[in-house]
């Protein structure tokens, strides 16, 4: 679990704490990241990133988006985001800039989104398009708001989350940097980015002195039946010694414990009844935990959210789907010559070609379809060539012409010449 205050300036507009002591505060503090937001500016975001590293520490940059409607802290981001724009646009930006989260800051103050939605004076529609919302500083009534605001987020199964900051202007008039920290469940290398993952998903407490440590962790699913029990184990911290707890569930205190004796820690298994927790004719919930230590202090986790595993009839439907193609050629082509006279030849060219394609798919569910599609093509080309014959008629009158012709050569032949 590592921890880090996510609302802090330093000496730019109306802050008041040089970048120096800024690092200073947040590592006197016990934080393992250090972090800046001030009002519309990144003017600071180098030197504090370089002396946080000499203190062996992360540096998550951000700003403080801040018109008059709504403030904002987007986070990890490097330069200046305009604030002259719709939510949605502002959003967008944000996104643009490289920001995994967007945090609402003091959501019910006279400059918060929440108080502005509600009120009808943003400059545009209401977007969703934001991460957590802020418990702000020491807490007030407004704090209390926004507590209940996200309790009827999660009741819709809307997956935003808590996060908080001190909001530290000026160290030595306001000594309450950390105060209130999230703190983020990072099972691997801490980082900038698995800090913001898990804050985005949830996995994060909100503290202003206890500690708890739950299992499953929040933003976590439990899969819960119908008729059985849910059961979280704790361990829970507090310098100045316990005093109250409460398990909250859709709005509603499903358990509490006081400790009578202060102790500083004490482990406990609780298990619940599901049927306290998911109302008929629902199929999620969540429960959360709320501890006060003997100062007053209190620590609230994130959800650790329910959902009802309901165990429906297996239905198997079966579709048979068969198509089916055939397409079948056929060319055929004849030739045939014949002579007449002292030979006769004949000759017979047949040629035929046939191609079938078959395909055949099949898949399941309930029906049948069967599509038959046949095509057939026949081509016969026939050729004949017949060679002209004589017939008798034909063969009668040469031989005439002849016998003509000869019977003419010989009259005039033998004709005696005429004297004169």
């Amino acid at each position: 679990w590592y921890s880090a205050d996510l609302h802090h300036h330093s000496n730019i507009l109306d802050g008041r704490t040089p970048p120096q002591y800024v690092v200073v505060a947040q590592s006197a503090a016990g934080l393992d990241f250090a972090f800046i937001s001030d009002h519309d500016s990144v003017a600071n975001q180098k030197i504090i990133a370089y002396l946080a590293k000499t203190r062996g520490m992360l540096f998550i940059p951000s700003i403080e988006i801040s018109p008059k409607w709504g403030h904002f802290n987007p986070y990890p981001v490097t330069k200046v985001i305009p604030k002259n724009g719709t939510p949605a646009q502002i959003f967008k930006w944000c996104r643009e800039a490289g920001a995994l989260v967007i945090r609402v800051n003091h959501p019910y103050t006279s400059s918060g989104y929440f108080k502005s939605w509600k009120e009808g004076l943003l400059p545009g529609p209401y977007s969703p398009d934001w991460d957590v919302a802020e418990i702000n500083g020491r807490w007030d009534k407004t704090d209390n708001m926004t507590v209940e605001t996200m309790w009827r987020f999660w009741n819709e199964n809307l997956r935003y989350y808590l996060t908080a900051g001190s909001d530290t202007h000026d160290i030595w008039a306001n000594p309450y940097t950390g105060y209130p920290r999230v703190y983020a469940y990072i099972p691997s290398k801490p980082s900038v980015t698995a800090f913001a993952y898990a804050e985005k998903n949830g996995h994060t407490f909100i503290s202003y002195g206890p500690l708890i440590f739950m299992n499953p962790i929040p933003g976590d699913t439990i899969a819960a039946t119908k008729g059985g029990s849910v059961s979280i184990k704790l361990s829970l911290w507090a310098v100045n010694g316990l005093k109250k707890m409460l398990v909250i569930s859709r709005g509603k205190v499903v358990y509490a414990k006081t400790f009578e004796d202060s102790p500083i820690n004490e482990n406990l298994t609780i298990t619940l009844p599901v049927s306290k927790l998911i109302p008929e004719g629902l199929d999620t919930s969540w429960i959360s935990v709320m501890v006060w230590d003997s100062e007053g202090n209190l620590a609230i986790t994130n959800p650790v959210w329910i959902n009802l595993v309901v165990h429906k009839p297996v239905v198997t439907t079966t579709a048979t789907v068969t198509t089916t193609a055939t397409t079948t050629v056929t060319t055929t082509s004849v030739s045939t010559t014949t002579s007449v006279a002292t030979s006769t030849t004949t000759a017979t060219v047949t040629a035929t070609s046939t191609t079938t394609l078959t395909k055949v798919s099949t898949s399941v569910i309930t029906s049948t379809t069967t599509a038959v599609s046949t095509s057939v093509s026949t081509t016969t080309v026939t050729k004949h060539k017949v060679v002209e014959r004589w017939d008798v008629a034909s063969g009668l009158a040469v031989v005439g012409f002849i016998i003509g012709f000869g019977v003419a050569y010989a009259i005039l032949k033998f004709r005696k010449p005429t004297t004169k």
